[in-house]
Parts: structure tokens; sequence; C-alpha cells
């Protein structure tokens, strides 16, 4: 777990424990996806339709990071 440190909505700081991120990204965007993966996230799902595309949608993969 860590600790970060943030803003909430009235500027005021505030400490949040965060255990996990999370993120997404087009199932196409391999370059990225290596990135991710080699920064030690792993893919955990698919998100189907989740972006906007040329003619339709196209799937994003979910990543996660442990921290």
């Amino acid at each position: 777990m860590k600790k970060i440190h943030t803003l909430n909505n009235n500027g005021i700081p505030k400490e949040l424990k965060v255990q996990k991120i999370f993120l997404e990204v087009r199932v196409s965007n391999e370059a990225a996806r290596a990135l991710y993966v080699n920064a030690r996230f792993h893919e955990i799902g698919v998100r189907r339709d989740y972006y906007p595309a040329h003619g339709g949608r196209e799937d994003a993969v979910v990543l996660e990071y442990v921290l």
C-alpha cells in the first residue's frame, strides 16, 4: 500500500491509501501494452466496445498494477 497526496474538490490536501492502479488501453495499441507489461502491469480483462473506432468500436485491455 502506498500513500498518495492529492487535493480534494475544494483544493484541500488529503492523503489516499492506494493498493492498486488500473488502466485501459486499446487492444490495437501494442506499443502501449508492451510498455505497461514491462512496467509490471498485468492484463486482467477486456472491456468490449470501449473505444470509438473507425467503422465501429474497439475493445480495451484492462491492466492492473499492485503496489
